[in-house]
């Protein structure tokens, strides 16, 4: 599998080092997404994922996209991104039992979070 890191956080630098601070999360997920197409990779941003409790789905879980179907990418707008919002992350990627996923944060500072798949879900207090 590969995890796309170079390119990820390439592009997640280039473009706030262009856009600059201030703009709307979408400002920036397009630009993100677009940046990482032109290097070539397959996103895409129509994926859901169902959850399930006990085997009934309950809801579905819709990252801001995705590339080649396993790596699940959430960019965010946050002054700081808090660990709340990285534990939530990788519960994701846990019930899901997808590898890896990364949490682009444009706020202050550009973020790059790569998060991995846990062997549990994580309490969240």
């Amino acid at each position: 599998m590969r995890t796309y890191q170079q390119q990820i956080e390439n592009a997640a630098h280039n473009v706030f080092h262009t856009l600059g601070r201030g703009h709307d999360k979408l400002a920036y997920q397009s630009a993100f997404m677009f940046s990482l197409e032109q290097q070539g990779l397959p996103i895409n941003d129509d994926k859901t994922y169902p959850i399930f409790y006990n085997k009934f789905e309950v809801t579905n879980f819709k990252p801001d996209f995705c590339i080649d179907e396993e790596v699940i990418v959430q960019v965010m707008n946050k002054e700081i991104l808090k660990e709340e919002e990285e534990l939530k992350f990788i519960n994701h990627l846990t019930k899901l039992r997808l590898e890896i996923g990364y949490i682009i944060n444009f706020g202050m500072k550009i973020q790059v979070r790569i998060k991995y798949r846990r062997d549990k879900v994580i309490p969240i207090h």
